[in-house]
């Protein structure tokens, strides 16, 4: 008979690679882009716990979205959405697309936007560092968080 005191409660890790893809591929499915939108990933094989997937879940989420509704705004717009992710001493988590980029006065959790404010929100849940480069075509967000 299977003793339940004597199995290890830890937390189980989860592969973060795998679950942004098939979530990014899901959200892209949802919108009318006429398959002009290339989904590219470079994901290295990264497992964490849940604590930690579920804000980036909703990090990656909300920055897809807002991706493909403002940087493809038309269902004919041509545009790379891609989604990096790296195995470092931290994780490094870049969502980026080349549309028309942001405007110069964008800043998160800045007037009152909501998906703004969820950014910032699942952002700091993850303890994460933010780079926002405007300065090339499209918008690049770069998130440095501990693995768990």
């Amino acid at each position: 008979m299977l003793n339940l005191l004597q199995i290890p409660l830890g937390p189980s890790l989860l592969q973060l690679d795998e679950y942004l893809q098939e979530l990014v591929e899901t959200i892209s499915s949802t919108f009318v882009t006429n398959g002009n939108v290339e989904l590219v990933f470079y994901l290295d094989s990264v497992r964490v716990d849940v604590d930690t997937v579920v804000p980036c879940g909703l990090l990656v989420n909300e920055l897809v979205v807002n991706a493909l509704k403002h940087a493809f705004p038309e269902s004919d717009s041509k545009g790379t959405l891609s989604v990096m992710l790296e195995d470092q001493k931290k994780v490094k988590l870049t969502v980026a697309d080349d549309g028309p980029g942001l405007s110069d006065d964008f800043k998160l959790g800045g007037g009152d936007s909501l998906g703004s404010m969820l950014i910032e929100t699942f952002a700091a849940q993850l303890e994460a560092e933010i780079t926002l480069d405007k300065a090339q075509t499209g918008a690049v967000f770069t998130y440095i968080f501990p693995k768990n």
